[in-house]
């Protein structure tokens, strides 16, 4: 019976690192995305629309490395939600975005005979962000740059072979300072801070 139960546990194991040795991982998922920017909300006059969220679309690879651990790039775009302050003449918006890319390691799990995968990751790289400000008769562009990281954990279900969904969640490190803008000077505002959670769902191709 003892060695029934151990056979029985190395083939689990087995299906579950078959599943896991493929020598390519690609995913692409989108959702929401909250964002930490209570440093230039707490900037804006009243009755201004706050920047509290947004959307984001993301792509990751990874080459296997050894069975479980994979290595690759990610690249991620983010849009926050516009935001407005409020002036004496005239309304200024807001229009942050961050476009990322990054280098990390992954993994990944199959849960034998059920079709469920659990996989997740950690990326660190560069971001450079853009915040367009627009009133009437005038228009700038805000820029900078700075180191972002992001941890990923995703529920996925195999449909047919090499194709999944997937639900992921996570964190992400990302605080743009040293802003510089095309136009006048940029002192006086305050960090863009992008870090913050993010939920979505996307594909997983597996091979």
């Amino acid at each position: 019976m003892k060695s029934t139960k151990i056979a029985a546990l190395g083939c689990l194991l087995g299906l579950a690192g078959a599943a896991s040795a493929s020598l390519l991982d690609v995913n692409f998922a989108g959702g929401y995305t909250t964002v930490g920017m209570a440093d230039l909300n707490a900037k804006m006059p009243a009755g201004s629309t706050k920047i509290d969220g947004g959307y984001y679309v993301g792509g990751d690879a990874g080459f296997s490395l050894m069975p479980f651990i994979k290595i690759g790039p990610r690249v991620e775009y983010i849009s926050a939600s516009q935001g407005t302050m409020n002036g004496p003449l005239h309304q200024t918006t807001i229009q942050p975005t961050l476009t990322s890319a990054e280098l990390g390691l992954s993994t990944d799990w199959s849960l034998p005979l059920t079709g469920l995968g659990i996989s997740g990751g950690v990326w660190g790289g560069y971001g450079w962000m853009k915040a367009e400000l627009a009133a009437p008769g005038y228009s700038a562009n805000l820029s900078s740059g700075n180191f972002t990281g992001e941890a990923l954990v995703r529920l996925k279900y195999n449909i047919f072979s090499p194709l999944s969904v997937e639900l992921e969640g996570g964190y992400r490190m990302a605080k743009m300072t040293s802003l510089s803008i095309d136009k006048g000077s940029a002192l006086g505002y305050p960090d863009f801070d992008f870090s913050g959670m993010s939920l979505g769902a996307g594909l997983n191709l597996n091979f």
